[in-house]
This record gives structure tokens, sequence and C-alpha cells, in this order.
């Protein structure tokens, strides 16, 4: 976000606040937590793959609804069924196998361990019982956008014929 913000100052300071217009419009934050580009590579290759894309396609767009409307609750259950989804895309059954033994670069392993870690954060939405504890889940206790997004990407490259 500081990064449009910044465009905007200079262009601001460079013209004068009358003249001054927004002229890093490419750079706007995303609203999505999936990346565009990567929902898209995905739609390119549904029909080819061997797999059946569909439910991964309507969860992502699910789960980037919930994002961008704050339902932090469905946003999380929604991460944890595309993490329990995911798995015979790369030939395992669990998600621990793909982070386990996939051949992962030493931070995309990183990334892959944490979203795994992260199952412990989705079990407390999905199974927690009413109580007179206050509810300590926030928006914020999602994962970095970029672990999941780093994940689909090379789901992505499994999936292309």
């Amino acid at each position: 976000m500081m990064r449009w913000a910044y465009l905007f100052v200079k262009e601001f300071s460079a013209t004068g606040a009358e003249e001054a217009t927004f002229s890093g419009a490419d750079t706007l934050p995303n609203n999505s937590y999936i990346s565009d580009k990567i929902v898209a590579d995905l739609q390119s290759i549904a029909d080819s793959s061997k797999l059946n894309c569909e439910k991964l396609l309507k969860l992502i767009g699910e789960l980037n609804a919930a994002y961008s409307g704050g339902r932090v609750y469905s946003a999380l259950a929604i991460v944890r069924a595309i993490i329990d989804h995911i798995p015979p895309i790369f030939g395992f059954i669990k998600f621990s196998e793909v982070h386990s033994n996939w051949a992962w670069g030493r931070t995309d392993k990183n990334y892959m361990l944490k979203l795994s870690d992260f199952r412990s954060t989705a079990d407390d939405v999905l199974h927690r019982q009413i109580s007179s504890n206050v509810d300590l889940i926030e928006i914020e206790d999602l994962p970095p956008r970029t672990w999941l997004n780093r994940l689909l990407q090379e789901c992505v490259q499994q999936l292309k014929p």
C-alpha cells in the first residue's frame, strides 16, 4: 500500500495540488487473498488437466470473497479446505506428506511447514464449541497470502499437461 501512496505524493509534489493524478494504478493493493494471476493460470489449464479443478477454483473464489468481505470464519475454514484438497495433485493423500516429501526449495518448504501448522488455527475455528470465553480469532489469523499463493502456483505447475 505504501508504494501507491509514494507514487501519488511524488506526482503531487512534482505537479502541484490541482494537477496531481494517480500514476500507479497497476500497483493498487489487491483485495483478493489468492493472486488473480494464479486463478487465471489455473482456469487456463483446468480443461486440459487430468484432474478436475472445478472444486479448487470454487474454493479459491469463495476464499477471495470471504477475505474481501472480512468473513474470518469462512476464510479460515476455506484455507483449511484448500490445504486438505490439493495433496493428490502432488501424488499424496495428506498435506503433511506434501510439505515433507515434495522437493520444495528452502523458503517454500518453510511456507508449507507453516501452512501445515496453520491447521491448528483452522481446527479452532471448525471445532471449538461455544463457551463463555471471548472469541480470539481475527482475520489477521489467516496465514500470509504468499504461503498459499506459492502452494497454488506449484499446483498449477503440476497440473499442466
